[in-house]
């Protein structure tokens, strides 16, 4: 399929298009929509159940995505930038060419002593979780008697692919590559922690002291299956509801020896071992880490003066990065587009023109003299948030649609004016990398920045609390001066909205 569009048809489409589809809130959209033909296999499994009826993702219209561009753009940049980057997208003339895309995988996972464990007894009943015990402290008993072997192949996938042909290569007879096999095939790993490091694959951790942990690989999945397969396991745990068996092993002589995952090693793969702890140790010490545990409050006063919860948190990010910058911040948030057929996430552009003119406003002394109009800007700055979240999910977001013209280039064609153009670029700068998983058995969880003097900046909404997790290179930015100037934020929204409400009732 190709598309041309001339230079004028272009701007006549984006003017027209600005006007119509962005300019007003009226026809805001407070949910996302099921999809035509969305039916369940009744004989399918509960996770295959849709999959058959799964329809796939649209493609947003050029007129749309340049529309949304344009204004998501706009609060980050000077007037005479925004002229230019207005100019470069009415001049494009966008080719589209139908190909299927392709996604990096990467799959590896190692511990620093390996067991492979059955969970069934060899008759095929599952073990108790008493047996299940039994065999991790047998695995315990002898892993301190064991040389380590945690090749962690971080922080690059090139280095992995090296060490992992060396490992490989160590016994002609294929015995570390079937190691190897055991462990990439695994129903579920687990790793019996202590403080060595463990690899970026989905595996569970265990400490001695009874705390455990879920660490995920994102190349290959999303937060959201391995946030309800956490919350599963300790939902149903905590309300009694999975059978845990005896409480004793009647006969340990009838479970199976785990088997230990032995691999043979030579001074180069022992290098590779070395050298890749070493890093793992320098890039986390790079790093900072602040928690801000917030308890003025949560979802429920959110929910007394009816705002999504998710808007205002995002809301609040804004406030409380202009008030370190002086500015609106490039943020990234993730909205996941699973209802259709492969698809994954779309990206919630939070900074707007209505965010920025809310935050502005909030900092200006004089405009507390009026809390009902700083009520008013928060509630269409919150209203753009909603719409634009809705647009995501339904896949009409702007970054994807973006992203997969410029993958469908041919080499020997021109890179369009968009691509380009300055703007474009630091549109894409994701200082704010952001993304909510809320759970009542959850303590904390987060991830690392995405840019270098960006943050990563997690996030849950409890009932009475509001937590975020800030990562960020210490020598590049301000994690805990960030994490104060969000305190203050989400204070000061309160007292706006207390404030309001104060006036609104005199009125009465």
């Amino acid at each position: 399929m190709l598309g041309l569009f001339s230079t004028q048809l272009v701007s006549r489409m984006l003017q027209r298009s600005v006007a119509q589809q962005m300019s007003s809130l009226s026809f805001t959209a407070t949910t996302t929509t099921r999809p035509s033909g969305y039916m369940a296999d009744a004989n399918a499994s509960p996770m295959l159940r849709y999959q058959a009826f799964l329809p796939t993702l649209s493609i947003p219209t050029l007129q749309s995505t340049a529309a949304k561009y344009l204004v998501i753009i706009k609060p980050l940049l000077t007037p005479d930038a925004f002229t230019k980057t207005q100019k470069a997208v009415e001049r494009d003339v966008t080719e589209m060419i139908k190909r299927e895309g392709k996604q990096p995988y990467r799959r590896h996972t190692q511990k620093q002593i390996l067991y492979r464990t059955l969970v069934d007894a060899t008759s095929g009943r599952e073990l108790s979780a008493a047996e299940l015990e039994l065999q991790f402290n047998r695995i315990i008993a002898v892993a301190e008697e064991t040389p380590d072997v945690y090749p962690v192949w971080a922080p690059t996938s090139d280095l992995w692919t090296e060490a992992r042909k060396d490992l490989v290569a160590v016994s002609p007879d294929g015995r570390n590559e079937e190691c190897l096999k055991k462990i990439e095939s695994a129903m579920i790993v687990v790793a019996l922690g202590d403080t060595k490091p463990v690899t970026r694959e989905d595996v569970i951790i265990v400490y001695d002291n009874g705390l455990s942990g879920f660490l995920g690989e994102h190349s290959c999945m999303d937060g959201t299956p391995t946030l309800r397969m956490n919350k599963f396991i300790l939902a149903t745990l905590a309300s009694g509801k999975i059978d845990l068996g005896p409480s004793t092993v009647s006969d340990p002589s009838s479970l199976p020896e785990p088997q230990q995952l032995t691999f043979r090693l030579n001074d180069t793969v022992k290098n590779h071992i070395a050298s890749a702890a070493a890093r793992f140790d320098a890039f986390v010490a790079k790093h900072d880490l602040n928690i801000l545990h917030y308890e003025g409050y949560g979802k429920n006063l959110m929910k007394h003066y009816k705002f999504s919860s998710d808007a205002w948190v995002q809301l609040v990010k804004q406030l409380g990065f202009h008030k370190l910058f002086g500015r609106p911040g490039v943020t990234y948030e993730s909205v996941q587009t699973r209802k259709f057929l492969f698809g994954r996430t779309e990206v919630i552009r939070s900074a707007s023109n209505e965010s920025k003119a809310w935050a502005e406003a909030m900092m200006d002394p004089s405009a507390w003299r009026d809390p009902l109009k700083l009520k008013d800007m928060f509630v269409k700055a919150a209203s753009r948030h909603i719409q634009y979240s809705a647009w995501a999910a339904d896949g009409q977001g702007v970054d994807r649609h973006l992203f997969g013209l410029k993958k469908m280039l041919k080499e020997s064609e021109d890179l369009p004016e968009i691509y380009k153009d300055p703007a474009f670029v630091k549109s894409g700068h994701w200082e704010l990398s952001t993304s909510q998983l809320s759970s009542k058995y959850f303590e904390d969880w987060g991830y690392g920045e995405v840019v270098e003097d960006g943050f990563g900046l997690s996030y849950a909404i409890g009932d009475d609390h509001v937590r975020r997790t800030i990562t960020n290179l210490k020598e590049k930015q301000k994690g805990a001066e960030l994490r104060h100037y969000l305190a203050e934020a989400t204070t000061e929204v309160r007292k706006m909205l207390e404030a309001a409400e104060k006036v609104e009732k005199g009125k009465l």
